[in-house]
């Protein structure tokens, strides 16, 4: 897929924290329409990249852009209209109804863009399947209605470059897979999508792109076909895979293959 301009960018970028490098010369691109998960083991930077790109948190080196324009160029008011993005830390367990906190992805949007914000409302929870919650204060919910709640604030907002950071984590398989299918629409009718996943397969089945993070580094970025690689997976996640295939798709399903070898010793 081939963009003049992509949604969001960044360029060689290096993050820092005392004397650990989080992110080593890390350069992604995201286009409009286009689906991107960010998968890898536990502390490989996929959380920091995301915050990079959100513009939450400052480079070493290199440069981030959105929409052609470097984000040290670009307001606080601006960014918040051009991005919207889910957290766990994110997810507000607060006495409020769930509406009122879906409404709250509106808040950054120009007055002349609010006139439909009850049917924005409407729609985002609709799309997660929310909308028996939202006269539910939030401190009632469950951990998954909660995040359901909160992954409709941030399509409520309607930003055209969304970030998630495990937007599945706490979800049951029906609304994991809901979810995946509402962010490719989102994609396919325009916005660039990133969204960070822990399940390799859900990815393989939604993904345009998958972008493999290991030890701070972008090792490789392709579409899931290719991604779906034993030798790279293994590599990456330093435990034996095996690669299926469902019968009648072209989805690679990858599957743990210990084998009944011993991986992690006595």
């Amino acid at each position: 897929m081939t963009h003049t301009v992509p949604a969001a960018e960044v360029r060689h970028i290096s993050v820092q924290r005392g004397s650990r490098e989080i992110l080593q010369d890390v350069s992604l691109q995201i286009g409009p329409g286009e689906h991107v998960m960010l998968i890898g083991p536990n502390g490989a930077g996929k959380s920091t990249l995301l915050q990079v790109m959100a513009g939450e948190i400052p480079v070493a080196a290199g440069a981030v852009w959105l929409n052609g324009r470097a984000m040290h160029e670009i307001g606080t008011r601006e960014l918040a209209q051009a991005r919207s993005v889910y957290a766990q830390s994110l997810v507000m367990r607060v006495d409020f109804l769930a509406r009122d906190v879906v409404a709250m992805g509106r808040r950054p949007l120009p007055a002349e863009s609010r006139d439909d914000d009850a049917m924005a409302v409407a729609r985002a929870m609709q799309a997660t399947e929310s909308t028996h919650l939202a006269n539910r204060r939030c401190d009632t919910l469950s951990e998954g209605e909660l995040a359901r709640v909160s992954l409709a604030r941030v399509l409520a907002q309607e930003a055209p470059f969304v970030l998630l950071d495990e937007p599945a984590a706490t979800l049951d398989m029906r609304h994991q897979h809901l979810i995946m299918h509402r962010l490719g629409v989102l994609a396919h009718k325009g916005t660039a999508v990133l969204s960070i996943v822990h399940d390799i397969n859900l990815a393989c089945r939604y993904a345009d792109r998958i972008a493999v993070m290991h030890q701070g580094r972008l090792v490789d970025c392709d579409v899931p076909e290719r991604i779906a690689n034993a030798d790279l997976l293994q590599k990456v996640f330093d435990y034996p895979v095996r690669i299926l295939q469902e019968e009648g798709s072209a989805v690679p399903v990858i599957v743990p293959d210990a084998g009944g070898r011993r991986v992690f010793g006595e």
